[in-house]
């Protein structure tokens, strides 16, 4: 479920700053856009679907490394888009995609104890189920 969330953020944020940047002229912007997507992907990932601390530092990393790329290179962009000074569309969507981007960074990952509240009443209703199970003899513990 939370995977499935975390790739609807992640097109719906693209499919935004495509239609406002213009499929005509989305061939340059192609690259560092997916790159950037791919690193929000990575790092939404890693801050609420990642249960393991080791396994978050991991996913970190790389997104990082992604985000840092894709943002140096849409920089480089946006300063060629304000020189050139061409559609204001096209500055509204490299800055969509610097402010989306900064949102998702700055928000705060989920913890155990943050998880763990969240299905708090799924946990308790399968181990109710199982321990009704077991009274029952229905089920054995052991061989």
């Amino acid at each position: 479920m939370a995977l499935a969330l975390m790739i609807i953020i992640t097109a719906v944020i693209g499919t935004t700053v495509m239609l406002i940047y213009g499929i005509a002229s989305i061939k340059r912007i192609v690259i560092p856009l997916l790159m950037l997507f791919v690193g929000d992907f990575l790092l939404l990932y890693a801050k609420f679907v990642a249960g393991d601390d080791f396994l978050t530092i991991v996913l970190y990393l790389p997104a990082g490394i992604i985000l840092l790329v894709s943002l140096i290179w849409l920089l480089i962009l946006f300063i060629q888009v304000i020189v050139r000074k061409e559609s204001k569309k096209k500055i509204f969507a490299i800055l969509l995609s610097f402010i989306m981007t900064t949102v998702i960074v700055t928000v705060p990952s989920l913890t155990q104890i943050d998880k763990m509240k969240m299905y708090q009443s799924d946990y308790f209703l399968v181990s109710n189920a199982i321990f009704q199970a077991y009274d029952e003899g229905q089920i054995a513990v052991g061989l």
